[in-house]
């Protein structure tokens, strides 16, 4: 899905909101693949990229609201990350054993994935 708006165009791929923070957070495939965050009033100063380093096809995006973390994993790369709404403390959460990773979603603590190799 590609987004022209305000914040310019996106090849957007996925929206996650935090709606107690007023925050979106997206995964942008296009040229320069990275995953940013806004506010969710449209101002666009709150934009920011907040992953630009090791990633090349962000697919899933789950945001834990209560921890306020971003779990992120990336389909070329084969990983599932986790970060802090910044961006900032940014880990590997697990790469052995994932091939193809499609989406996630995280669900009283747990984290749950799908990927395109196990169906």
């Amino acid at each position: 899905m590609a987004i022209v708006s305000s914040l310019g165009y996106v090849m957007t791929q996925l929206i996650s909101l935090s709606s107690v923070n007023s925050i979106m957070f997206w995964t942008d495939w296009g040229e320069v693949p990275k995953i940013e965050r806004a506010g969710m009033n449209g101002d666009p100063s709150t934009r920011k990229v907040i992953v630009h380093e090791n990633i090349f096809w962000p697919n899933g995006l789950a945001v834990d609201y209560d921890a306020q973390l971003v779990y992120w994993l990336d389909g070329r790369l084969n990983f599932v990350e986790v970060m802090d709404y910044d961006g900032r403390n940014r880990k590997t959460v697990i790469k052995e054993g994932v091939i193809y990773p499609f989406a996630l979603t995280v669900f009283q603590n747990k984290l749950y994935w799908t990927d395109w190799k196990t169906w």
